[in-house]
């Protein structure tokens, strides 16, 4: 999947609101109604219950050819081949990250502030989010 991102509809899973549903099945509806980028976003999972949920959206992603970012973890992104990670400014550098991953994946950054968009351009990302979603 080439970097080519040209997105309108970009989609975060929510933990709380996927609660006892089926993520795989949840992930495919948002693409059909025009998802065309999926990151996901589990912050009280263990990384084993991530990993497994993450190997099922990778599926889904990759059979509608839609890039899949995960959210803080490096490490669940290279397990399953996501095509890319998208941080916080508390989590890894951004340096680390692009080191880790390399300069064919997706790295995005959040931002809360001017300050730290205007940082954020001086930085190998691909993207940046910016405030609360």
């Amino acid at each position: 999947m080439g970097k080519n991102l040209k997105l309108s509809l970009y989609v975060i899973t929510d933990e709380k609101l996927l609660e006892g549903k089926d993520i795989g099945k949840a992930v495919e509806e948002v693409i059909l109604g025009g998802a065309d980028i999926i990151q996901y976003r589990a912050k009280q999972k263990s990384s084993k219950q991530m990993y497994q949920e993450a190997v099922i959206i990778k599926k889904v992603c990759d059979k509608y050819r839609i890039p899949f970012i995960i959210n803080d973890r490096v490490d669940i992104a290279l397990s399953v081949n996501a095509d890319g990670v998208h941080v916080g400014q508390e989590d890894l550098d951004v340096e680390v990250v692009r080191r880790l991953l390399g300069f064919d994946k997706i790295v995005g950054l959040s931002t809360k502030n001017i300050n730290q968009v205007e940082e954020a351009n001086r930085l190998p990302v691909d993207y940046i989010g910016f405030g609360s979603v």
